[in-house]
């Protein structure tokens, strides 16, 4: 199977070589666009710390550049539309078999899973351990012991090696800000789903 630049699958083609598919004229279009266009240098924003709208800053991200995304957009109603921009990015910005990390809340995983599916192939659903005391939700009756962390990937992936999909790793740091996560949970996935040297 191929994928699309735009990231949609596409059904195999025959002859294969290194001959380009799109799945319309308008992303055969777009990819000439891209290829015309001059090299983003991204230098200055390696090894730094960026704030700003995530929709705008990753503007200047090129396209198939990054090895492994990783993030924690808000878990609201209202923001689910956030994971169907972030996969559509990933999507762009990835590499082939590069993956696509994020936190979600249970609540609406359902949703999340579908909005991402558009963009991205579903890998997986990995689950932290909450310690301590555990989130209400008192509609539903259930005292929260994970956070799902969903991971979705551009094509087909291959993951160097076996990783448990379960973990926790300490309590969340609220020091810089009040959504904060512990770093050890952060760094476990990407310590098995990357290399030294990748892009992240």
């Amino acid at each position: 199977m191929k994928h699309c630049m735009c990231g949609a699958l596409l059904d195999s083609h025959p002859g294969g070589g290194r001959q380009k598919h799109y799945c319309s004229d308008r992303c055969r279009q777009q990819a000439k666009r891209d290829r015309d266009k001059p090299k983003r240098d991204i230098s200055s924003l390696l090894n730094t710390i960026t704030t700003g709208d995530a929709r705008e800053l990753a503007k200047a991200i090129p396209d198939n550049s990054v090895d492994l995304i990783f993030t924690d957009p808000p878990y609201l109603k209202e923001s689910i539309s956030l994971y169907g921009w972030l996969a559509g990015e990933g999507a762009r910005v990835l590499k082939p078999g590069g993956f696509c990390f994020a936190y979600c809340g249970s609540y609406f995983l359902p949703e999340v899973l579908e909005s991402m599916g558009h963009s991205l192939d579903y890998f997986w659903t990995f689950a932290i351990l909450h310690k301590g005391s555990f989130p209400t939700f008192w509609s539903r009756k259930i005292l929260a012991g994970f956070k799902p962390v969903v991971c979705f990937s551009k094509g087909k992936a291959h993951p160097s090696k076996f990783a448990v999909d379960t973990w926790g790793f300490g309590r969340a740091d609220k020091r810089f800000h009040k959504w904060g996560q512990a770093e050890l949970n952060a760094s476990y996935p990407i310590q098995y789903y990357s290399q030294p040297g990748d892009l992240i």
